[in-house]
């Protein structure tokens, strides 16, 4: 019997008409003398960003999808924890480390444990899925190149980021009452209080080239229970503020690519890896 998911779509972005959102960011060509930048002798441009006419338009939203996985996983998040590191004795140069950090060699989780396959494939088939409905990649089959367990205890956060070199990548957070909640009598409302993954509109870097209106912080925060499954473009920021309970939240991040590439080769749009 195929295992219930139940599924939510979240969209991210702007969400108005053609006409020009307050997000849009132009930069004037300089062009009342003769062009700057370029070079006559070798007959080229030499590109500078600053010099040249371009226009930003934030008008579709990103679609991210969240996947609620059967309780029969649950199981399986036990040995999660038997994976995990020794979040009191972390250090690096000498230093104790603040967040629950994986060494490289943690990065495969699946690939390291068959005893996840049934979970991985599961994962993949709402990847599919995800592709099918949203983003639409002619890809045939999806592989998970690194995956990952990340522990957060009190005071601790993960500052802004994306998932580089990976088309989607997904956060599953799951948990099962043992020492750090056994004594707590309503585990569902300490949970509550643990922070939301706050996606970013726009990334915190001085180099990005959008204009942020004063009134558009540009965050969407999403709320998030033991078994969720998060997926979402790779490109898209996201963080986690402190968390202020004394609840560990603990989560499976993954990357995820085509296994052989995109396209068809009739209609020459083949890609192959």
């Amino acid at each position: 019997m195929n295992p219930l998911l139940v599924t939510v779509i979240i969209k991210i972005g702007y969400l108005g008409s053609m006409r020009r959102p307050n997000n849009h960011y132009t930069t004037i060509w300089r062009n009342n003398n003769s062009v700057e930048g370029f070079d006559e002798q070798n007959n080229q441009y030499n590109f500078d960003s600053n010099s040249i006419h371009k226009e930003t338009f934030n008008i579709f939203p990103t679609t991210i999808r969240t996947y609620t996985l059967p309780f029969s996983y649950n199981e399986m998040y036990y040995q999660f924890d038997e994976l995990k590191p020794d979040l009191t004795t972390m250090r690096h140069n000498g230093q104790k480390l603040d967040l629950a950090l994986c060494t490289p060699e943690d990065g495969y989780i699946f690939e390291k444990n068959k005893q996840f396959k049934p979970l991985e494939s599961l994962i993949l088939k709402c990847v599919a899925d995800y592709n099918k409905e949203t983003l639409r990649y002619y890809v045939n089959e999806w592989k998970i190149t690194q995956s990952w367990l990340s522990y957060k205890g009190k005071g601790q956060s993960h500052e802004t980021h994306r998932h580089e070199n990976s088309l989607i990548s997904g956060i599953l957070y799951f948990h099962e009452l043992q020492d750090d909640s056994e004594n707590i009598e309503d585990f569902d409302k300490m949970w509550k209080k643990l922070p939301p993954v706050d996606f970013l509109r726009y990334p915190n870097y001085s180099e990005s080239m959008i204009h942020v209106p004063k009134d558009d912080e540009g965050i969407v925060p999403l709320n998030y229970k033991p078994g969720t499954l998060i997926l979402f473009p790779s490109t898209l920021y996201h963080k986690v503020d402190v968390n202020k309970t004394i609840i560990l939240r603990k989560s499976l991040s993954i990357n995820v690519i085509p296994t052989h590439g995109f396209g068809e080769m009739g209609n020459m749009t083949e890609l192959l890896f």
